[in-house]
């Protein structure tokens, strides 16, 4: 993992928290994984939960406000796949 990739991680999850709470429910409901050559972010279902997976160095690239975004979409992904299972 890239240095300070979960304090960066942390960051925009509370930062989405604080501004939207909706999202922030979903997120820590979710398992967070680091997925070394995934070159993306993305969700899958495990059992019963949702996991997020990112790719340490895609997310190393991203500014904190594309991370926000980039957890909201996953959230939403999250959203649609629970909802159609």
């Amino acid at each position: 993992m890239v240095p300070d990739q979960g304090s960066n991680l942390a960051k925009a999850a509370k930062s989405l928290m604080l501004k939207e709470p909706f999202y922030g429910l979903f997120l820590i409901m979710m398992g967070k994984t680091w997925v070394k050559g995934l070159g993306t972010a993305g969700v899958s279902k495990t059992g019963i939960g949702v996991d997020l997976g990112i790719d340490p160095e895609f997310w190393a690239n991203l500014t904190p406000e594309y991370r926000v975004g980039i957890l909201k979409h996953e959230i939403n992904s999250k959203v649609s796949l629970c909802s159609n299972a």
